[in-house]
């Protein structure tokens, strides 16, 4: 799968679903630093999309940053209020 989407982002189809595919995709595999880049990249292709901001707050969670954390959750909580 991983090869597949890298694949597509290498033929320009570069969009918010193709990186937060990606960042599961890394984080089912534990590559934290990978998993946050590409849902990095998945909130700045689209602000509006409430997966992206949710799963970076959940991983900076993991990692104890709660400066991090807390405006992903407040980000995904704008978009997604209930």
């Amino acid at each position: 799968a991983r090869a597949v989407l890298e694949e597509a982002l290498a033929k320009k189809i570069d969009s918010a679903t193709v990186h937060l595919l990606l960042g599961q995709i890394a984080r089912n595999a534990r590559e934290w630093d990978r998993a946050v880049e590409q849902y990095t990249l998945a909130a700045q292709k689209d602000p509006s999309e409430p997966l992206a901001h949710v799963n970076l707050g959940n991983l900076y969670a993991g990692k104890g940053d709660w400066a991090r954390a807390e405006p992903a959750y407040a980000r995904y909580t704008e978009l997604r209020p209930t």
